[in-house]
């Protein structure tokens, strides 16, 4: 069984993960795609164009968690 768990609170984030590390990434990329369909139908954007702007922000993100 894998598990993960995030908290935020204000510009924190917690992360709980239980697991091997290729099921979590396989988790973190189910969940990516679920993102990036959900920005699909809200803004009118294909697939493909919704997915890149998942990962700029993933990576915009990160920079600032450094």
């Amino acid at each position: 069984m894998n598990f993960i768990s995030c908290l935020k609170v204000k510009q924190k984030a917690k992360v709980h993960m239980a697991g091997g590390t290729l099921d979590l990434l396989t988790l973190v990329v189910a969940i990516c795609k679920t993102i990036a369909e959900r920005i699909s139908k809200e803004k009118g954007l294909n697939l493909d164009e919704s997915m890149k702007f998942v990962v700029q922000s993933i990576e915009d993100v990160y920079k600032t968690l450094k």
